[in-house]
């Protein structure tokens, strides 16, 4: 039966028995789509779940089908909530691929494992068969459906994390549950004494706070409530347990965690720090997500040419729909939680992008770093962006997927007013500064002038080093720019806007992400490399990039490095630092072996005094003789980069067979794999073979710009990081240039 026989069967019905429900409102059809159920075969496909009640987070489950006629490699398992809405204005939580399980093509029966998260719901296993490419799940075959799901701990405190108040002397611990309540936290100095309790509140949104599809529509679902609860009367450098929950009929009580206050807030003090940009998340039991930005792979069942070519596109885009690193790196985070009293995500914090199941992974992969120490965040693109709602990128940019950062500062609630996410706090001898790349930071903008304000208040005899953190980077290898939210624009804007207050006001260091690779700069003005002060001191900000944190990895860079980065890394990892009154020594720490990729130290003498005058009368006579490269300034476009990769795709569409090659490789398998550089250059190989091939630019009749692209950016630049394939640290030496004096080294 064709989509069009059963669109018309349907309405003659008038969607009896037709449309599938879940215990929901009503059997509502729609313009774009319907679900329905096949006619009764022979044998009925039967698909059962070995649990029928959620009794804890991540309780696994076991789904086992059987009596499937005529499977195909395209039938998927998927998980729903229950109870919700009309599925057909759904999209599953998750699912997998049948054809995975050993023996489902030849015999129709077969099993899929899932860990089920405690997302306040019930939920529901549904049965697709052979999942079109132009319909999806919306208008797919349902053949079968387990029984419910009950969720039995809807009130449990799930996804836990700490905050910084402002105050040095207190703490916030925020968590989620589908009920409001009376939320409390008990703390004390003892495990399982809790002295002290504070009431909390609890907050929620629904489909009205938010902006646009597909967070208004297919991607929603009802986030509960957000509870913060204060921790107050703290005293420094002392280890508190806590508890938080509700003790109320209905609600429960959280586990006890613990964790460090900072020092006292002093130039004697000394911190440890972890930090990350762009981490994302990923399904803990290799489930696949749905989301729009790759629909198109969504549809293409494993091992398919159609999902060959699409893994292909998924890298030249770098738009990993989960972030497989993102569970590497949170794992050696924790691992190296010791002694840290201080964590930082740099914006693009979850990927959600408009589909809220994905914040509730974030929220529970991070939570046993996040309960045990601080996790202070920024804003990115992808919380904030969607036209008309007062970014600053000129309603060009929908990386919110219509959240426009409603969930962000209601679930994330950091020390700062409500949609104007920049704000500041002390920490150990350290002042730290955070701001939005993703809202007006101009010359007379709120935020300017709060970055203004907040630098020269800063007294540095008590914090002598000044920390910046934000999303976009001020500097970047990068090479995108065209378009008011490209990298290399928004870098001259932000140069534009705020370099001078860093050097003038000594800002010790930035970090950013968005860019998804490591990058560090010399200690730097105008991309001119500054020799150290007669004292050992930096005269300027050294610019760190640890957009490295999962999503899928930046590669086009510029194929030689302009002078003035110090190190670059293409692999994923984290940033661990250590501040005390005369050092600053980091170390960007990889994902895969926890080794180091990166280490640099900053100093500062013990009697250090800031001079922001003598910093401004340098900058009144500072003359720039940097000569930047066409590839600096305009940049390239990578409208036009695109434009050269598609032709090569168009050329393994028609010839298929030169996909095959990489049936096996590890990004075309595993929707969750790290992509490490080595799996990007297996994945793209047919492509590389296309481009390198000595007619591939006349037969595409490639323009102008496009030969030279080719020629002076992607050849080159493949070559290189081909070079470097071969070892697993990617640290980039021969892109890297380390001449020059870098005060930082």
């Amino acid at each position: 039966m064709d989509a069009r026989e059963r669109s018309s069967r349907g309405q003659s019905l008038k969607c009896r028995s037709i449309v599938l429900r879940v215990g929901l409102r009503s059997c509502s059809l729609l313009v774009h789509a319907v679900l329905v159920l096949s006619p009764l075969a022979a044998t009925h496909p039967v698909l059962e779940a070995n649990v029928s009640r959620l009794e804890h987070n991540r309780q696994p489950v076991l789904t086992k089908i059987n009596g499937v006629e005529e499977p195909t490699p395209a039938d998927a398992v998927a998980l729903y909530l229950s109870g919700e809405a009309d599925l057909t204005e759904s999209v599953p939580l998750k699912y997998k691929w049948l054809a995975a399980s050993e023996g489902y093509l030849e015999t129709g029966s077969g099993n899929a494992s899932f860990l089920l998260l405690n997302q306040r719901l019930d939920v529901v296993f549904l049965l697709f068969r052979n999942i079109s490419k132009h319909q999806g799940f919306f208008g797919s075959e349902v053949i079968a459906r387990s029984s419910v799901i009950e969720n039995v701990i809807p009130n449990q405190p799930f996804g836990a994390h700490l905050a910084l108040t402002g105050n040095p002397s207190e703490m916030s611990i925020q968590w989620s549950t589908r009920n409001q309540g009376k939320p409390h936290v008990y703390w004390g100095h003892e495990a399982g004494h809790h002295t002290a309790s504070s009431r909390g509140e609890a907050v929620t949104y629904t489909r009205d706070d938010l902006c646009d599809a597909p967070a208004t529509t297919t991607g929603w679902i009802d986030p509960g409530y957000t509870n913060n609860a204060l921790m107050t009367d703290l005293k420094p450098a002392t280890r508190y347990y806590y508890r938080f929950g509700d003790k109320g009929e209905g609600f429960e009580m959280s586990e006890e965690f613990s964790f460090m206050t900072g020092p006292e807030v002093g130039p004697d003090a000394e911190i440890r720090v972890l930090a990350n940009a762009d981490m994302g998340h990923a399904e803990p039991d290799g489930s696949n997500e749905f989301e729009y930005d790759r629909n198109a792979r969504l549809v293409n069942a494993v091992g398919s040419d159609e999902e060959l070519l699409s893994s292909i596109d998924n890298v030249i885009n770098g738009n990993g729909l989960e972030q497989g690193a993102s569970l590497d790196v949170t794992s050696r985070m924790v691992d190296d939680a010791a002694n840290v009293t201080l964590s930082f995500f740099n914006g693009d914090l979850s990927y959600a992008r408009g589909f809220g199941t994905q914040w509730d992974v974030l929220f529970d992969q991070a939570e046993p770093l996040s309960a045990r120490m601080p996790t202070m965040v920024v804003e990115g693109n992808h919380e904030r962006d969607q036209p008309h709602t007062g970014d600053r990128f000129q309603n060009t940019g929908t990386d919110s997927g219509g959240e426009c950062g409603v969930p962000t500062y209601l679930r994330y609630q950091m020390p700062a007013d409500f949609g104007q996410l920049w704000y500041s706090f002390d920490h150990g001898p350290v002042h730290f500064l955070q701001y939005s790349t993703e809202v007006d930071f101009a010359p007379g903008s709120p935020q300017h002038d709060f970055i203004l304000e907040d630098l020269q208040s800063v007294d540095r005899s008590v914090t002598p080093w000044v920390i910046v953190n934000g999303h976009r980077p001020i500097y970047t290898p990068s090479l995108s720019s065209i378009g008011p939210g490209s990298d290399l624009v928004v870098a001259r804007d932000l140069q534009d806007a705020l370099e001078a207050l860093f050097f003038t006001w000594q800002v010790d260091l930035t970090l950013s992400g968005h860019v998804h690779l490591y990058s560090r700069t010399c200690s730097m003005l105008r991309k001119e490399c500054l020799e150290p002060r007669p004292d050992g001191s930096a005269r300027a900000p050294v610019h760190l990039v640890i957009g490295n944190g999962g999503q899928w990895l930046t590669y086009l860079v510029h194929p030689n490095m302009p002078p003035y980065f110090s190190s670059v890394a293409i692999e994923h990892g984290y940033l661990a630092y250590t501040v005390n009154r005369t050092t600053l020594a980091a170390e960007m720490v990889s994902f895969a072996d926890g080794s180091v990729l990166d280490d640099f130290q900053l100093h500062k003498p013990q009697d250090w005094k800031a001079d922001p005058q003598g910093q401004a009368a340098f900058l009144s006579t500072f003359n720039q003789t940097y000569k930047e490269s066409w590839l600096e300034n305009p940049g390239i476009d990578l409208g036009q980069v695109g434009a050269v990769f598609n032709a090569a795709q168009d050329v393994l569409a028609s010839h298929p067979w030169l996909l095959h090659p990489i049936a096996n490789a590890t990004l075309p398998r595993d929707p969750n794999a790290a992509d490490t550089l080595s799996n990007i250059l297996d994945n793209i190989r047919p492509l590389t073979s296309v481009i390198r091939d000595p007619g591939f630019a006349d037969e595409q009749e490639l323009s102008s710009y496009q030969r030279r692209l080719l020629d002076e950016v992607l050849l080159p630049l493949i070559h290189r990081l081909e070079t470097l394939g071969s070892s697993f640290h990617s640290h980039l030496p021969a892109l890297a240039s380390l001449s020059g004096p870098i005060a930082a080294s």
